[in-house]
């Protein structure tokens, strides 16, 4: 496509642009989307790192406990200290990630 262009003393000069065809334009997007996914995943990923550390301690380790205390018979000792040691070693890596940055 030809656009005119204005030069000094009133004359025009045609100039060729390019144009990007739809399916260029949708490429580039989807890659340059592809792109800033993968950076905004690869930064969040100590934070959820922390946060599955968190919720997994306490529920591996009061299941645990619940488990032992039907075994042992000392309901609800060791499921409340499970629950304890989940919070703490949660808590530990939760703050071993924020104090990291």
């Amino acid at each position: 496509m030809m656009i005119p262009k204005k030069l000094r003393g009133g004359f025009h000069q045609h100039q060729k642009i390019r144009q990007n065809t739809m399916n260029e334009n949708n490429d580039d997007y989807l890659a340059r989307s592809f792109q800033y996914l993968q950076k905004i995943i690869k930064d969040s990923s100590p934070a959820a790192s922390a946060s599955y550390t968190l919720i997994g301690g306490v529920l591996i380790m009061g299941f645990l406990g619940y488990f032992l205390d039907n075994w042992l018979g000392t309901k609800p000792w060791l499921m409340l200290i499970g629950f304890l040691m989940g919070l703490f070693t949660g808590f530990y890596e939760l703050a071993k990630t924020v104090w990291r940055k």
